[in-house]
């Protein structure tokens, strides 16, 4: 592996020479940046993939949705149409990408947008959603054509930007300086009981500048919820079914690192196992296959599937195959999870930018 990684490292060099050189462009003005008067909120990271970006969204927009009018914007990665698209109730996968669908499910109020070019689709978007009066850009880090009025920069706690390299070498899209971009560094993925000691020894790793503040997050969990149509029955024990010690789980995952569920899976479940595909894998009927021979080899006589809601968005289009199999679908809902006190001070910085007061949090 160290062999591979050795004879990789020309290329992600060659890559770092082309960012570098970009991100000089901007910096001397050569390449325009654009700021808008409309408050805008970029989430991203300097990792391709597998920090939390989404379950970070849904958490603003939760925050934020009774108090502004929020639209929100994505490349729409993955996705089988081109230039801007407005989400609407007809939208799925293919037409405006996973976690842009994500979002709009699970907040059909927001006016949710697809567009490569995010320069070109805010004007538009504030045109289709005219009361807007923040808009949360996802992934945008490394989109450096927007200047945003307050960049969150999301990392992993047992894979910290520090200590990664260049694509392909490591997962790391720039160079790690370009961190000081970030006004919020939420580390996510905490283990539960993390002490201060852990903390102060991050904080010190990531060495934040005077203008950044540094707040840890973990990954939570709620209670599965059938995918499938309420009026289909497989047995009676399904209608009411929780993770426990009776059942067995398959985890279907197409995201970038699956391995927090299988560790989740295996400490709620009698038995349990992975089916890992590449993140954003768009399922193909020669999947579901490999899917149904997973599960059969599940042991025990309550044997569930369980998704991610990204990937639920991606497997709806076969739906009906798991039910004349009757395979039962769960999803398995995700989210980001402060402490008492990082809750607080986040909240207030999010408020604080929005020019709420506190009584509004």
């Amino acid at each position: 592996m160290k062999v591979f990684r050795f004879l990789l490292l020309p290329f992600a060099l060659l890559y770092g020479l082309i960012i570098l050189l970009r991100n000089l462009l901007y910096s001397l003005r050569i390449f325009i940046t654009v700021s808008f008067d409309i408050r805008t909120i970029s989430v991203g990271n300097l990792s391709a993939g597998g920090t939390g970006k989404t379950p970070m969204t849904d958490y603003l927009i939760g925050l934020l949705k009774e108090n502004c009018q929020i639209a929100y914007l994505s490349r729409g990665y993955k996705r089988a149409t081109v230039g801007y698209f407005l989400a609407d109730n007809e939208s799925d996968a293919s037409t405006i990408g996973d976690e842009p669908l994500e979002i709009k499910r699970r907040h059909p109020e927001v006016a949710v947008a697809v567009c490569e070019n995010r320069v070109l689709a805010i004007p538009k978007l504030l045109g289709d959603a005219p009361k807007t009066n923040v808009v949360i850009l996802d992934d945008a880090f490394q989109h450096l054509s927007i200047k945003p009025g307050l960049s969150i920069l999301m990392t992993e706690y047992n894979d910290l930007f520090t200590r990664d390299f260049l694509l392909p070498v490591g997962r790391l899209r720039e160079w790690r300086m370009g961190y000081k971009r970030a006004k919020l560094i939420i580390v996510n993925k905490c283990p539960l009981d993390l002490s201060e000691e852990q903390r102060r020894m991050v904080i010190a790793e990531i060495k934040p500048y005077p203008h950044q503040k540094v707040f840890f997050s973990s990954i939570g969990y709620s209670e599965i919820y059938p995918l499938l149509k309420p009026d289909i029955v497989f047995d009676n024990w399904y209608d009411h079914i929780t993770l426990d010690d009776k059942v067995s789980a398959l985890a279907v995952c197409g995201i970038a690192k699956p391995a927090y569920i299988e560790e989740y899976l295996k400490t709620k479940t009698k038995e349990s196992a992975l089916l890992k595909f590449p993140d954003h894998h768009v399922f193909e009927l020669e999947d579901l296959g490999d899917i149904k021979s997973a599960f059969e080899d599940l042991n025990g006589e309550k044997k569930i599937i369980v998704t991610t809601a990204k990937d639920s968005v991606r497997l709806e289009k076969y739906y009906n195959w798991f039910i004349e199999q009757s395979i039962p679908l769960f999803c398995l809902p995700m989210s980001v999870e402060f402490s008492p006190v990082d809750k607080s001070r986040f909240d207030q910085e999010i408020m604080n930018f929005m020019g709420l007061s506190e009584s509004k949090i």
